[in-house]
């Protein structure tokens, strides 16, 4: 188990120079470049909507927007979500 784990950690490259510019950039700016630019794409958006439904976890967030839902009114409006 021990050299597996080894092998793994071999195997990842980390560049060292990139904490202390993530660090400066958050202590300059406020923000994360990339993260704020991650939360923009619609796919993260959507899902972490989906998420905030009591009961639905990232998995059921990821199907629904698979089958094309991008707000909660196409989650009221679709027949087989609801019970009415």
């Amino acid at each position: 188990m021990q050299d597996h784990v080894s092998d793994i950690h071999a195997s990842v490259s980390f560049n060292t120079d990139f904490i202390p510019c993530v660090i400066q950039e958050i202590v300059t700016t406020g923000k994360l470049f990339k993260l704020d630019h991650f939360e923009t794409v619609e796919k993260v958006k959507t899902i972490s909507l989906f998420e905030e439904i009591w009961g639905v976890g990232p998995t059921t967030a990821l199907k629904l927007f698979e089958k094309g839902h991008r707000t909660l009114d196409d989650l009221k409006n679709e027949d087989s979500l609801t019970h009415s």
